[in-house]
Protein backbone atom coordinates (compact mmCIF):
# COMPACT_ATOMS: atom_id res chain seq x y z
CA UNK A 1 0.00 0.00 0.00
CA UNK A 2 1.55 3.27 -1.12
CA UNK A 3 2.00 5.96 1.41
CA UNK A 4 0.59 9.14 0.92
CA UNK A 5 2.62 12.14 2.55
CA UNK A 6 1.45 15.17 1.23
CA UNK A 7 -1.93 16.71 0.99
CA UNK A 8 -4.07 15.64 -1.36
CA UNK A 9 -6.65 17.95 -1.33
CA UNK A 10 -4.06 21.06 -1.91
CA UNK A 11 -4.91 21.32 -5.31
CA UNK A 12 -8.94 21.03 -4.68
CA UNK A 13 -8.28 24.00 -2.69
CA UNK A 14 -7.40 26.28 -5.10
CA UNK A 15 -10.64 26.21 -7.03
CA UNK A 16 -14.39 26.81 -5.56
CA UNK A 17 -15.30 23.46 -6.70
CA UNK A 18 -14.36 20.23 -8.62
CA UNK A 19 -16.11 18.05 -10.88
CA UNK A 20 -16.53 14.44 -9.33
CA UNK A 21 -15.53 11.41 -12.71
CA UNK A 22 -19.01 9.63 -13.27
CA UNK A 23 -17.23 6.48 -11.91
CA UNK A 24 -15.63 7.82 -8.67
CA UNK A 25 -19.67 7.87 -7.48
CA UNK A 26 -23.17 6.14 -7.63
CA UNK A 27 -24.96 8.83 -8.11
CA UNK A 28 -27.25 8.97 -11.50
CA UNK A 29 -25.97 12.64 -13.21
CA UNK A 30 -22.73 15.37 -12.67
CA UNK A 31 -21.29 15.75 -9.10
CA UNK A 32 -19.69 18.97 -8.19
CA UNK A 33 -17.81 18.77 -4.83
CA UNK A 34 -17.44 22.45 -2.71
CA UNK A 35 -14.13 23.19 -2.07
CA UNK A 36 -13.44 26.76 -1.46
CA UNK A 37 -15.92 26.67 2.06
CA UNK A 38 -15.39 30.64 2.64
CA UNK A 39 -16.75 31.25 -0.67
CA UNK A 40 -19.90 28.66 -0.55
CA UNK A 41 -20.65 30.01 3.33
CA UNK A 42 -21.00 33.59 2.11
CA UNK A 43 -22.55 32.62 -1.12
CA UNK A 44 -24.83 29.30 0.02
CA UNK A 45 -28.53 31.29 -0.19
CA UNK A 46 -27.41 32.52 -3.88
CA UNK A 47 -26.58 28.91 -4.59
CA UNK A 48 -29.52 27.50 -3.28
CA UNK A 49 -31.71 29.79 -5.06
CA UNK A 50 -29.99 29.42 -8.47
CA UNK A 51 -29.76 25.67 -7.97
CA UNK A 52 -33.73 25.75 -7.27
CA UNK A 53 -34.19 27.34 -10.84
CA UNK A 54 -31.47 25.50 -12.91
CA UNK A 55 -31.58 21.91 -11.85
CA UNK A 56 -29.53 21.26 -9.51
CA UNK A 57 -29.68 19.66 -5.77
CA UNK A 58 -27.23 20.85 -2.81
CA UNK A 59 -26.28 18.38 -0.43
CA UNK A 60 -24.33 19.18 2.40
CA UNK A 61 -20.91 20.25 0.01
CA UNK A 62 -22.25 18.75 -3.12
CA UNK A 63 -24.08 19.46 -5.67
CA UNK A 64 -25.76 17.22 -8.15
CA UNK A 65 -26.96 17.59 -11.63
CA UNK A 66 -29.07 15.42 -13.48
CA UNK A 67 -28.98 16.90 -16.73
CA UNK A 68 -25.11 17.90 -18.68
CA UNK A 69 -26.97 21.23 -19.80
CA UNK A 70 -27.30 22.04 -15.98
CA UNK A 71 -23.95 21.58 -15.58
CA UNK A 72 -22.63 23.54 -18.03
CA UNK A 73 -24.37 26.53 -16.68
CA UNK A 74 -23.32 25.95 -13.41
CA UNK A 75 -19.89 25.88 -14.04
CA UNK A 76 -20.68 29.22 -16.19
CA UNK A 77 -22.35 31.05 -13.83
CA UNK A 78 -19.70 29.38 -10.75
CA UNK A 79 -16.27 29.84 -11.90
Amino acid sequence: MKRISEDIFAEWRKHRFVLVEPDMHEELGHMVILTDFKFWAENISELMSWCNVNGGEVNGSTVLFRREHDLTAFVLRWS
